[in-house]
């Protein structure tokens, strides 16, 4: 290709969050946001849009604060352009991306955007085979423009994660997802498909689960109560942290933008992307996840301790199920004895 291959496909964002814990400040608004003021409107979850309430309040579903919706800003459709400098990406080279947020059919509108979860961007960037992994956030130039940096460094994305650098270690096909919140709307989550020239290497196949992960002297482990992952019902996992072999407490943890831990669920058959915010369930990392379609998925969670940042991987299979099958917590009650959504 003699060009990146920028090709923005808006679609029904499938993100939902777990984040009862979630402090008040995880949602704020930019400075340029409109006045809400006489303009009819509702309120919804930030992480949950088809949550609709007529006054403020906490959402059912994850606990965090309901912001308010204008209606009118609310029925248009939004749109993010994206340009690379060079206009031709080409593996550990140095370029640049800059976002832009639009209306569609009105593209020369101003687009503010909130800040959700301390950004107002969340950018994920995976290779297509999902061996690649990196979560960034693009930063607000004066131009209106929101910018990231490609670095030619290797190993850049494991000082950068959180930050606004990022790279492509190899040539192939990549995939952007932008997650974000414009003013008065609901949230937005867009597919990029981006690609990559330079030398290429062999694509990984997810075809075994994965379930423990390690970084430096961290373990963690993606546990079901029934021993499964299904369809048809809301997943609950919890994922025990272990630093030397010692469990490691939430309470422990830093904040990491607005929550404990994020984490992000990729299909490995239909690049399907759900992104999840934990409960704390004594002291473990509890995970809430609804999966639509039975198949391979990666995920990778992401907790800071002492101010550094950690990123853990897993494969997943999720198995066709009735809706039927009982999940339970490692000490062996089931979910919803302790959790009131």
């Amino acid at each position: 290709m003699n060009k990146v291959k920028l090709i923005c496909c808006a679609f029904a964002a499938i993100v939902f969050a777990s984040c009862g814990n979630a402090p008040v400040e995880n949602k704020k608004v930019e400075t340029e946001a409109h006045d809400h003021a006489g303009h009819e409107g509702h309120y919804t979850c930030p992480m949950h849009p088809e949550v609709m309430e007529h006054a403020a309040g906490k959402c059912p579903k994850c606990g965090m604060d309901l912001v308010i919706v204008d209606d009118a800003a609310n029925a248009k459709q939004y749109l993010m352009t994206v340009k690379a400098e060079p206009s031709q990406l080409t593996s550990q080279q140095n370029a640049v991306l800059f976002f832009t947020p639009h209306v569609k059919g009105n593209e020369n509108e101003k687009v503010p955007l909130d800040i959700v979860h301390d950004k107002k961007i969340h950018l994920i960037v995976v290779s297509n085979d999902l061996s690649f992994f990196d979560h960034v956030h693009p930063i607000y130039e004066a131009s209106g423009d929101y910018k990231i940096d490609v670095s030619n460094t290797a190993g850049v994305m494991s000082a950068g994660l959180g930050n606004a650098t990022t790279q492509f270690p190899n040539g192939g096909d990549f995939t952007l997802y932008a997650d974000y919140m414009p003013t008065g709307a609901t949230h937005q989550l867009e597919k990029i498909p981006v690609h990559v020239d330079g030398k290429t290497i062999a694509q990984k196949t997810w075809t075994k689960e994965s379930l423990v992960s390690k970084d430096k002297d961290f373990t963690m482990t993606l546990k079901s109560g029934s021993g499964k992952f299904y369809t048809k019902q809301t997943m609950h996992m919890d994922a025990p942290l272990m630093l030397n072999n010692k469990p490691v407490k939430t309470s422990e943890l830093d904040d990491f933008l607005g929550a404990k831990a994020h984490m992000v669920v990729i299909g490995v058959n239909d690049m399907s992307y759900l992104h999840v915010h934990p409960e704390e369930h004594d002291g473990v990392l509890d995970l809430h996840a609804d999966f639509d379609k039975a198949g391979f998925y990666r995920g990778w969670i992401q907790f800071k301790y002492k101010g550094e940042l950690h990123t853990m991987s897993f494969a997943l299979e999720v198995l066709e199920g009735t809706g039927n099958e009982t999940t339970t917590h490692a000490d062996g009650h089931e979910h919803g004895e302790e959790h009131k959504h």
